[in-house]
């Protein structure tokens, strides 16, 4: 059950991140602490109420605005997205397909 693994777990780090036409990962310095454990999950969200678009692949591939490469995330509609397992959290890939630069927040796990 993913929900008892998830409160299992204690918040250890945060992060905000502008979120642009260059594509950008998460902080690694962040999810993994000098002297700590890596994060084993993330969960990102949004600070947007327009619905303006991102574009996000979980492979380390670089997702296009505009071309409809990567998956669409409709901010307006999916409120977060959670990233299980430290591979999944460094091979995240992110970019702006709208009209306006898009913050997310990032609260990490371990």
């Amino acid at each position: 059950d993913n929900g008892a693994k998830i409160m299992a777990l204690s918040p250890f780090a945060f992060e905000t991140i502008t979120v642009s036409t260059t594509v950008l990962s998460l902080t690694s310095s962040v999810y993994v602490p000098t002297g700590g454990r890596p994060a084993e999950l993330a969960i990102i969200t949004p600070d947007d109420t327009l619905g303006n678009n991102l574009r996000y692949w979980p492979s380390a591939t670089n997702p296009s605005a505009g071309a409809d490469q990567g998956h669409l995330w409709a901010t307006g509609r999916i409120p977060r997205i959670i990233l299980f397992g430290i591979r999944n959290i460094e091979n995240f890939r992110i970019v702006r397909d709208g009209a306006a630069d898009v913050v997310i927040s990032i609260s990490y796990y371990d």
